[in-house]
């Protein structure tokens, strides 16, 4: 988990001790709203959308987002088999190919097609 990640999941806990050493103090409600737009902000700045695929490049593996919440959690499928999976974090995640292409089943796992096919292979 990046640095920034951390901050992120952690800003009620960063906010409420600067507030204290400067005499400032935030509800709980309004330290959800910020913690819920960082994490917004930080979802639209990686560019992953629904239609994307992301693998954490360990347990899950390949997987197609469906929805996105505002909160950074995921719903989608897996590329492999097509079973559904929710609740995963879209920070632990990284793209690896746009909703412009699609996965196509092969023996032995998937690949990726570009829209409008593969270009012609070299020989």
């Amino acid at each position: 988990m990046s640095r920034e990640a951390e901050l992120i999941k952690e800003i009620d806990k960063h906010i409420k001790k600067a507030g204290g050493l400067y005499g400032l103090e935030l509800p709980d409600s309004d330290l959800r709203i910020i913690q819920a737009a960082l994490i917004e902000k930080e979802i639209q700045e990686s560019r992953i959308e629904a239609g994307d695929v992301v693998t954490d490049n360990g347990y899950h593996q390949e997987v197609v987002i469906t929805r996105i919440d505002k909160h950074g959690y995921f719903e989608g499928y897996y590329v492999a088999d097509g079973v559904t999976v929710k609740g995963l974090e879209i920070k632990n995640f990284v793209k690896i190919a746009n909703k412009s292409g699609e996965w196509k089943p092969c023996r032995g796992g998937v690949y990726f097609q570009r829209k409008g096919g593969d270009p012609p292979s070299e020989k």
